[in-house]
């Protein structure tokens, strides 16, 4: 049935849908980790506002968010199967790139300048090229280990 609504055969419907099932799991996963590691910080750094913490972790939301909807409209960028070699590399730096830039977007004002200055504002993270290096080595180390762990045979 949905495959009449959308106008495709049913092996590019199932295609679609699988893909977008990949994108589903990149994206939690990839969510997952950037959040962890976002409220790591904020803790260490000893900011217990909810506020804060939310303001953080609407920034990696909304790059998953970004990712689901470039996998309906890209279906093949995120593979058709399962996790393989490129997809691993490739996912964590389009979700860092994705945060990095909504973030960019939301947080000037009209002159284009930031204040990075600000007491307690985690979300300011985001733009911060160590902190995305960090969270983007830990998305790849992740996704390569589960490649890995993968293709071990159980006896």
């Amino acid at each position: 049935m949905a495959n009449r609504i959308f106008g495709l055969g049913s092996k590019v419907f199932a295609r679609r849908t699988k893909s977008f099932s990949n994108a589903v799991q990149f994206a939690t996963l990839l969510f997952v980790i950037a959040a962890a590691i976002g409220y790591i910080v904020l803790w260490r750094d000893g900011v217990d506002s909810s506020r804060a913490i939310a303001a953080t972790l609407l920034q990696p939301a909304k790059a998953a968010l970004a990712l689901l909807l470039l996998a309906f409209a890209f279906p093949d960028a995120f593979g058709r199967s399962k996790l393989q070699f490129p997809l691993n590399i490739t996912q964590p730096l389009l979700f860092c790139f994705l945060t990095y830039c909504f973030k960019r977007l939301e947080g000037s004002d009209a002159t284009g300048y930031t204040n990075l200055e600000a007491p307690g504002n985690g979300s300011l993270l985001w733009l911060d090229p160590k902190f995305l290096a960090i969270v983007a080595g830990a998305q790849i180390a992740f996704l390569s280990a589960s490649i890995g762990l993968g293709k071990t045979k159980h006896l």
